[in-house]
């Protein structure tokens, strides 16, 4: 897994550095995004990172708000998570398409 730089959240609250990880493969056309559950963090797609870049699918996994090395902020909720997300999105791969893919609490987010 390759760790990427982090992203800034620009909401109404105070900015956000979203911390994720790419598998390596690179693509302007399109990005996997994978969102992991409540009380879990990127490391649980590790095996699915290293899956999809053995097929040569580009993929990132993000650490959403209060998981992994991303700080909880002044204020979590599903609406904070989703706008965190957008900005990421926008902010590293706003002319690629992102498939996003979530389990649990990143499925909600990913809706």
């Amino acid at each position: 897994m390759i760790p990427c730089a982090t992203a800034l959240s620009s909401t109404t609250q105070m900015p956000l550095q979203m911390h994720f990880v790419g598998n390596g493969i690179e693509s302007q056309e399109y990005v996997v995004v994978l969102l992991h559950g409540l009380d879990s963090s990127s490391r649980t797609w590790k095996s699915t990172l290293e899956g999809l870049a053995d097929a040569e699918i580009p993929a990132v996994a993000v650490d959403l708000r209060g998981s992994g090395q991303t700080p909880m902020g002044a204020v979590f909720s599903r609406d904070q998570v989703v706008s965190d997300l957008d900005t990421f999105l926008v902010q590293c791969y706003s002319r690629r398409t992102c498939i996003l893919v979530g389990h649990s609490m990143g499925g909600r987010v990913a809706m």
